[in-house]
């Protein structure tokens, strides 16, 4: 159960870090399109799937790491 716990906190964490901060720099570099599925047609930064998939990824990948840690601790 405690890994369940930590892959969620982990990868919220790393999307609550990493995601403004992309955004901002997709934005900047102009890799924007338009959202279709509202009124006023904001430009919304693409590739944030990426970004979701990369954080997945790091926090799947670092789960083995963090159990042996946690077991040497207890």
């Amino acid at each position: 159960m405690i890994e369940f716990w930590f892959l969620l906190i982990l990868s919220f964490a790393l999307t609550y870090l990493i995601m403004p901060r992309t955004a901002s720099k997709l934005r900047s570099s102009g890799h924007v399109v338009l959202d279709m599925y509202k009124l006023e047609k904001p430009k919304i930064p693409t590739n944030a799937g990426a970004i979701l998939f990369f954080t997945a990824f790091i926090s799947i990948s670092s789960l083995p790491l963090a159990m042996r840690l946690i077991n040497m601790l207890v």
